[in-house]
């Protein structure tokens, strides 16, 4: 194929993709955390709560806080 007769369909493509992703993950939107673990690791995590600061990006980084079992 010639470049100049590729650019219609590539976009295409692009465009159906990205369509195809939207749709899949629009649902996803509605959906609020999960109650496995986001207590411990976000909502009612001291360190997160309290806003960023270096003595929290270094315990973040430092800690094995609720055993990280991921």
């Amino acid at each position: 194929m010639k470049p100049a007769k590729c650019k219609p369909l590539r976009r295409a493509i692009c465009f159906a993709l990205a369509i195809g992703t939207l749709a899949l993950f629009c649902p996803s939107v509605r959906d609020g955390f999960l109650n496995y673990d986001d207590n411990a690791y976000i909502t009612e995590n001291p360190h997160v709560t309290s806003g960023i600061t270096w003595l929290n990006v270094l315990w973040a980084f430092k800690s094995g806080y609720a055993a990280n079992w991921h």
